[in-house]
């Protein structure tokens, strides 16, 4: 099975992990071959899924919905494009994201 491009934001422990699955009720951390299966299985009411957005930054990291860029700030989603910024100065990360530096990430709303 091909792994989804989302990362979990746990709200119940603050933690971000890469998301093998889900279905309605459950996020899945690890593969069902994983040794660790069963351990990293967490409700879906518990987790906010964090979007890829198709682009890296200049050290090669994926960038993820929430993740804070240097110099730009926070990457959403909005109005149909990937932006990074506050409202009234918002870049759009097609065209900033190979000079841009993940610093971290915001806690979603």
């Amino acid at each position: 099975m091909e792994r989804f491009n989302y990362r979990a934001y746990i709200k119940s422990s603050g933690e971000v992990l890469p998301v093998y699955g889900v279905n309605k009720d459950k996020v899945f951390i690890d593969s069902l071959d994983s040794p660790e299966h069963g351990k990293n299985i967490f409700d879906a009411d518990d987790c906010i899924l964090l979007r890829y957005t198709g682009f890296q930054d200049k050290n090669g990291n994926d960038i993820y919905e929430f993740d804070v860029l240097a110099e730009y700030g926070v990457v959403r989603f909005l109005n149909g494009s990937w932006v990074a910024g506050q409202i009234g100065s918002l870049v759009y990360l097609y065209a900033v994201h190979e000079e841009s530096q993940i610093i971290g990430m915001s806690e979603p709303y």
